[in-house]
């Protein structure tokens, strides 16, 4: 399938630049990123997890071609401005020991034990920033986002799945999993309790999954979307189950850091304040008597993850600090 592209930006932008690669369960998105923060470039093309790794490497590398063609005809040639560019890529899961591979990803399997990494580096340069999604999209919405200024801050970046970066005083902790926590599942009165993954429960897809089976029908995206703000229906049962289980997750990540911001960046928070609001309500039910953590929908939303492998890259570029990032 060909990528898409939107042209955020088409003025040319002193650099440097950065051009960032996020590989997600539903989609690959490239992005030119200049060092005053705007986003000059999207393009992305599905995932298909499904497919060979071969094939999604292939992919990535053309978003790349586009990103810098887009960038030589834009700006007349970064390199002949004397620009640098810089390059990362935001991945999920977790890496290999020897760093050259994804070595568990849940949600795109075929990626497992691929040297994707080393691959990447051997043809666009030893250079190339890599990172965890999660870690990238805490870094950016805590700069750029919601996150700001929280000295306990969780960002989870929800889309096809859950990752989950903890920030104590905008510094990334080493853990990992926390969007994998084992919860009980939320269920119909009389059924017995079972206890699943957070993000089989909680993330984005689980969320379309349960509408569209309350609703008997394959609703599409703006209808998902309408039955969440209409709040009613058979589809509201369902949405407050799922916002329970997320509200649990929540609650697990607050005994263990002692939170006092949550932030949700990735393609959950392209639902708005109506889902927002069935959230907060959820999470107010399982803090009871105690304080919650405030939640918030990151304005990066599932940007996030591109605007954090820009901010890396360009960081370790030397570049300046980038003031705002512009979105879609």
């Amino acid at each position: 399938m060909s990528p898409r592209t939107d042209n955020l930006d088409s003025h040319a932008c002193r650099g440097p630049y950065a051009i960032a690669l996020d590989v997600g369960g539903t989609a690959l998105k490239a992005g030119v990123i200049t060092v005053d923060g705007r986003i000059l470039l999207r393009t992305d093309t599905p995932t298909l997890p499904d497919r060979p790794p071969q094939a999604i490497e292939a992919d990535l590398f053309r978003l790349h071609r586009r990103c810098t063609a887009w960038l030589a005809e834009s700006t007349g040639g970064a390199k002949r401005q004397g620009s640098p560019v810089a390059a990362a890529i935001s991945l999920p899961g977790l890496r290999s020991p020897d760093g050259r591979a994804i070595a568990r990803a849940d949600n795109l399997p075929t990626l497992n034990g691929y040297p994707l990494i080393a691959n990447l580096r051997r043809k666009l340069g030893d250079h190339l920033v890599v990172d965890s999604d999660s870690r990238l999209a805490a870094l950016a919405d805590y700069q750029l986002g919601a996150g700001g200024g929280a000295a306990r801050l969780a960002v989870a970046t929800i889309g096809t799945g859950i990752g989950v970066a903890i920030l104590i005083d905008g510094r990334p902790l080493p853990v990992t999993g926390l969007g994998r926590i084992e919860i009980e599942s939320p269920i119909p009165a009389g059924s017995s309790p079972q206890t699943a993954p957070l993000e089989k429960l909680a993330s984005a897809a689980a969320l379309d999954r349960a509408v569209r089976q309350a609703a008997a029908a394959d609703l599409e995206h703006d209808a998902i979307r309408a039955a969440i703000a209409s709040g009613r229906g058979e589809a509201s049962s369902a949405i407050r189950r799922w916002a329970d289980a997320l509200a649990a997750g929540i609650r697990a990540w607050h005994r263990e850091y002692k939170l006092e911001r949550v932030t949700i960046a990735g393609g959950l928070a392209l639902y708005g304040e109506p889902l927002l609001h069935v959230i907060h309500t959820a999470v107010r039910e399982h803090f009871t008597p105690d304080p919650a953590p405030d939640v918030l929908f990151s304005p990066l939303g599932p940007n996030a993850p591109l605007v954090g492998a820009a901010l890396s890259a360009l960081r370790v570029l030397g570049a300046d600090t980038i003031h705002s990032l512009g979105r879609s």
